[in-house]
C-alpha cells in the first residue's frame, strides 16, 4: 500500500501515513478511512469519517495504538467497528 507522496516517487514510506479501508455507511451518506503507520506495531492510527457529497471530514476518531486494518458499520450505520494489527477490536458509536 502507498501513500499519495510516495507514490509519484514510486516508493512507499513507513513514516508516511497510510491508509488501510474505506467503508460506505448503509446509506451512503457516511464515509469511514482508516490511516496510521506502517512503521510497526506502535504508533497512532485515525479513522476519519467523511461527507462524500462535501469531500470534507466530519470527524477524526484517534485510536491511540496499532494500525487500524478494517471497518465495518453497523447495519443501522449507528456503529462503527474497528480492528487493528494487533487484533485489538474498538466500537465506535454515532
Amino acid at each position: 500500500m502507498r501513500n499519495a507522496e510516495s507514490f509519484s516517487a514510486g516508493t512507499a514510506s513507513c513514516r508516511s501515513p497510510q491508509i488501510g479501508h474505506v467503508v460506505f455507511s448503509p446509506d451512503g451518506r457516511t464515509l469511514a478511512s482508516a490511516t496510521g503507520y506502517w512503521g510497526g506495531m506502535e504508533g497512532q492510527g485515525k479513522v476519519r469519517l467523511w461527507d462524500p457529497a462535501t469531500g470534507q471530514i466530519t470527524a477524526t476518531l484517534v485510536t491511540r495504538g496499532p494500525v487500524t486494518l478494517s471497518l465495518a458499520f453497523s447495519p443501522d450505520g449507528k456503529a462503527l467497528a474497528s480492528s487493528a494489527i494487533d487484533g485489538t477490536i474498538r466500537l465506535w458509536g454515532a
